[in-house]
Order: structure tokens, then C-alpha cells, then sequence
């Protein structure tokens, strides 16, 4: 049987391991090649989290704006909601998240509890999915 190597260093894999079929010769291995794979699928990783949920309330904030929203913005980061939005006399109370796109497509977020806002936005990779029409 040829020996079977690590995808992510290139060393030998145990046999143990082979027996369960794993790509990888340790479980750090396993969790570096992630990282690896999840760094270049999302490339602002490398900035604190306050940071990027700082960048993707801002993000949705302008496209608010552009689209004609009146946008109030929270002062308290403990707040029921992100922003408070009007547009044509309706309200609606907006949570922000940073959401991160998968290897497969899909859109991966923290949850959250949607009794506390009427509208959600994800900021994924510089794009905003919003949950409901507005």
C-alpha cells in the first residue's frame, strides 16, 4: 500500500489514521489547513472582530442612505438594535452582522434574537443580504 501524505505539511500519515480515512496527519494539521482555506475565502479575518463590526454597520449604513433611508445610529453598544431606519413613515429596528461565506456558498452567521429587531442585514465579503425586501 503507498504511503498516504498530509494535505497540509506533506508528511506521512499514521497508519491509525489511514484506517479512518483522514486527509491529515494530526488533528493540528486538520485545524491549520482550515484556517489556511478560511483566510483566503475571507480575507479581512486578520483585523479584530469590534473592528469588522465596526466596518459592516458603517457599510450598511451608506447603502441605507443611498437608497434614501433616514439612518440613526446607536450609541450604546448594548442597544436592542444596531440602527433605527425611516423611510416613508415606517420604522424598523436593524441588527447588524458579520456573516462569512462557506466553501460552499452559504452564508454563515452568529445567531441571533430576532424578537429584538424587524430587519437583519449580513455584510459578507463586502456584499449586504438583507432578510426581508425594504
Amino acid at each position: 500500500m503507498p504511503k498516504q501524505l498530509c494535505v497540509f505539511c506533506g508528511k506521512e500519515i499514521p497508519k491509525k489514521r489511514v484506517r479512518s480515512h483522514s486527509k491529515y496527519c494530526t488533528n493540528l494539521c486538520r485545524r491549520n489547513h482550515y484556517k489556511h482555506v478560511y483566510h483566503i475565502q475571507n480575507p479581512k479575518s486578520k483585523i479584530s472582530t469590534s473592528t469588522k463590526g465596526a466596518v459592516s454597520e458603517l457599510t450598511v449604513a451608506v447603502d441605507l442612505l443611498k437608497k434614501g433611508y433616514h439612518v440613526f445610529r446607536s450609541m450604546s453598544p448594548s442597544s436592542v438594535c444596531d440602527f433605527a431606519i425611516i423611510k416613508n413613515d415606517k420604522f424598523y429596528k436593524l441588527e447588524v452582522t458579520t456573516g462569512y461565506r462557506l466553501k460552499s456558498g452559504k452564508v454563515t452567521f452568529p445567531p441571533h434574537d430576532s424578537k429584538r429587531y424587524t430587519l437583519l442585514a449580513v455584510v459578507c465579503n463586502d456584499s449586504i443580504i438583507y432578510d426581508k425586501k425594504i
